[in-house]
């Protein structure tokens, strides 16, 4: 089975770092990230969106400048404050043992998305980590997911997306392959439902017996 995961929500719980690197590119210019700004529900689409969100109450239109802000601070800062949940590493650990393929397809930029996963001693684990290109070309995840697909040769009807928002279900969707919803993460129940995940997991170490299950329908 192929197995692509996403990364924020999923395998790493990214809350502080992102909100440290927004409340310095907000500060920057001129604004302040209120204590009680519960960022959370804002994670997952493009960080253009993300900044768009927070600096529309301010009546700012700066989304690029401050984009650059938030990434120059998260490169050096904000990427090292991510932790894995409890149980990822495990199950990772466990599927690439019993001969699964592992992938990552994450919105973020690709060099973060090296050095976080590096940092956290998973990366050998997956055959491939895909993030965004600098140029913003795939910003849209159901483009990343279509791009390793077809980079790596993999058969949507033997390979499943593991996410934590829509944006994962749709990507799956819209590429014919199976999703689990990643309940521990950023996405509500609802959201995860709602747009279409064939199955749920409620933390980590539920993934193994859906994954295995998936794997026996699957065409291989």
């Amino acid at each position: 089975m192929n197995v692509i995961f996403d990364m924020d929500g999923t395998l790493v719980d990214s809350v502080p770092g992102i909100r440290a690197s927004l409340a310095y590119a907000l500060e920057k210019q001129g604004h302040r990230l209120a204590e009680d700004t519960d960022i959370t529900a804002l994670i997952g689409p493009p960080m253009d969106q993300i900044v768009a969100t927070l600096l529309a109450p301010f009546g700012d239109d700066r989304v690029a400048q401050t984009v650059t802000l938030y990434r120059e601070h998260y490169g050096r800062i904000g990427l090292l404050q991510g932790l894995m949940y409890p149980g990822i590493q495990q199950v990772l650990q466990t599927l690439h043992a019993e001969g699964h393929h592992l992938f990552v397809a994450t919105s973020k930029r690709q060099p973060f998305a090296e050095r976080i996963l590096e940092r956290l001693d998973i990366s050998a684990l997956f055959d491939d980590i895909l993030g965004t290109p600098v140029d913003g070309s795939m910003d849209d995840k159901r483009l990343l997911v279509a791009h390793l697909l077809g980079k790596q040769g993999l058969q949507p009807s033997s390979s499943v997306m593991v996410g934590d928002r829509k944006e994962d279900m749709v990507s799956a969707q819209h590429n014919h392959l199976l999703s689990i919803g990643a309940q521990w993460g950023y996405g509500s129940l609802q959201e995860l439902t709602c747009s279409g995940a064939n199955r749920l997991c409620q933390c980590p170490v539920d993934l193994l017996p859906a994954i295995h299950a998936l794997a026996m329908t699957s065409t291989r």
